[in-house]
Parts: structure tokens; C-alpha cells; sequence
């Protein structure tokens, strides 16, 4: 499997089951001094945080928020923290992923369709209320003209093979304490179904860092 293949796999891997999103990270943060000039001007600040907890949190800060979050681990060694709005049916996880086990380095909501994925051996997944949205509003059934009006043309935009679309804004936030911090919106027929935040804490050593024979 070849470099780019590998980057479109994981992409998909973090979108569909909601881990991390370093290779696609880093492939956007590479094309970043390739864009032309926009018609839409383009915030890059993007705030460094979502439902209140800031990208790279201790998993103290977000315990403290939110009590008792579930939590599951992946085989890979990522740590996943959710939450339901049952009602509506919005999965929110925070994760630890396996190379910054302690912190949070990936948020994101999606919505669902299967009540089940909101329930897990005990009953229901912890309901908290929280909002579904962006600090600028931006939230689950929004519009790509709504993205577009707060966060300008996105960096980088692709087509997944459910033909759903993902919008990517790579952000250059001087003062966070974190790096390769980037918002993610995937769409289906221009609503909004899912968003994330993803970001890498410093001196982090991901796999695909060190090891760059993988197949």
C-alpha cells in the first residue's frame, strides 16, 4: 500500500469508528504553502477546542466536566471517552490516542442512527446535554454555506467512497499549546453530519513518525 493510499485509509478508519486523524494531519499540513489565493477570506484561528474542553487536555480536565464518561479501548491502544445525547441520538468521543495516553488529542460528534450504538453493557451511554455545535455555532445539520460564512473556504476538500465529503481547515493558532490542530467536517448532501477536532501534543511519536516502511 503506498503513501497516499495509506493517508485516504486512515482518513477513513478516524471517520467512520472516530479515532485519530495524524496522517491526514499531516498531509494537509504539507499542502498548506500550495493554496492559491481565496475569493472567501479565511480565519486560521481556529479555537482550540470543542464542548468546552480544550485540545490536549489532561483526561483530569475532562473527568472533571464530564463525570463518568464511557469508556472503551481499541485493540491499537487508543482510549475512547463518550457520551450520548439519547434523545437526538449524538455520539460525542474524546480520545487518548496510543502515542498521548493521558491526554486528549481528538474530539468529535457524529450522528447516528442505531439507538444501540448509544447503549452499552450497563444501558445507556452517560447524557450530558452537550451542545453539538463549534464555538462559532456551527453544529449537526448545518449547512456547507454556513461552514463557508464562519470558517471560509476549507483547506483541503474530499470525496469518501460513500460519497460523503469532508471539509478540512488546518489551523495556525499561535498561542495553543498544541501543534497540527486541525477542524474536520464531513458532510452528506451539504448537511452536516459529523465534525472532530484533532490535534498533536509536542514531542508526541506517532507510527507512521518512525516507521515509514509500514505497509
Amino acid at each position: 500500500m503506498n503513501k497516499s493510499v495509506k493517508k485516504i485509509f486512515i482518513a477513513l478508519v478516524y471517520f467512520f469508528v472516530l479515532v485519530s486523524s495524524g496522517i491526514a494531519q499531516e498531509e494537509l499540513l504539507n499542502s498548506e504553502d500550495e493554496k492559491s489565493g481565496q475569493d472567501i477570506f479565511v480565519n486560521m484561528a481556529i479555537e482550540p477546542e470543542l464542548f468546552g474542553i480544550p485540545i490536549g487536555s489532561t483526561v483530569d480536565i475532562l473527568e472533571d466536566k464530564f463525570i463518568r464518561l464511557y469508556q472503551h479501548t481499541l485493540p491499537n491502544g487508543e482510549i475512547l471517552h463518550e457520551s450520548c445525547n439519547q434523545e437526538l441520538l449524538e455520539v460525542f468521543t474524546f480520545v487518548e490516542e496510543s502515542w498521548s495516553l493521558g491526554y486528549i488529542s481528538y474530539m468529535a460528534v457524529r450522528k447516528v442512527d442505531d439507538i444501540n450504538i448509544c447503549r452499552d453493557a450497563d444501558g445507556e451511554l452517560p447524557d450530558y446535554g452537550i451542545m453539538p455545535e463549534t464555538p462559532r455555532g456551527i453544529g449537526l445539520g448545518d449547512s456547507r454555506e454556513k461552514i463557508i460564512e464562519q470558517y471560509g473556504l476549507a483547506d483541503e476538500e474530499n470525496e469518501l467512497p460513500d460519497h460523503s465529503v469532508i471539509l478540512a481547515y488546518v489551523d495556525t493558532y499561535k498561542e495553543s499549546s498544541v501543534e497540527n490542530m486541525i477542524l474536520h467536517f464531513r458532510l452528506v448532501d451539504n448537511i452536516v453530519v459529523a465534525f472532530s477536532l484533532a490535534a498533536d501534543l509536542p514531542g508526541a511519536k506517532k507510527p507512521w513518525d518512525t516507521h515509514e516502511n509500514i505497509q
